[in-house]
């Protein structure tokens, strides 16, 4: 009978009913002579340091602006800015409290957020944070910047 290799990455089912195991701070380690008794092991390495806490409820989305670099981050209904030192500031607070994730684009001045049912944006140089007004604009699952242009799709629809 041959050896079935039961050694990979793990996941999370949502049905709580089924039995389900997770691995944390594991890596499989790949037998490389090919005369192991086994293909792979898990290999314990160790955990990830805090590098900041938000602590204003579930991370709902990040992004890293394409310019310079600069990491934003949607916490609860809080839109903050993170930087290298582990610090942060808080530069917006959008309509919804859900835990819904945010999708996030830019432009190198602009950052938009969508949130399925609003959209706001963030001027990069001087910081204001607005929601968009604009009767035209539709809410949005998602963004892209492509070709000079923010896309956003019709939430429900095929259309952006």
């Amino acid at each position: 009978m041959a050896k079935l290799a039961l050694v990979g990455p793990t996941y999370q089912l949502e049905g709580r009913s089924f039995d389900h195991q997770r691995c944390v701070n594991l890596e499989a380690l790949i037998s490389e002579s090919g005369t192991s008794k086994e293909p792979a092991a898990l290999i314990g390495t160790p955990g990830l340091s805090l590098f900041c806490d938000l602590d204003n409820g579930p991370s709902r989305g990040q992004h890293t602006t394409s310019k310079n670099g600069r990491t934003f981050s949607v916490s609860g209904n809080k839109l903050f800015e993170i930087f290298a030192d582990g610090t942060f500031e808080q530069r917006g607070e959008l309509n919804t409290t859900t835990s819904n994730r945010v999708s996030m684009a830019d432009n190198g001045q602009q950052l938009i957020i969508v949130d399925k049912f609003f959209g706001y944006i963030l001027n990069l140089t001087d910081l204001p944070f607005e929601q968009i007004t604009d009767d035209a604009f539709p809410g949005g699952d998602i963004v892209v910047f492509l070709d000079g242009y923010f896309i956003v799709n019709r939430p429900g629809t095929g259309q952006f």
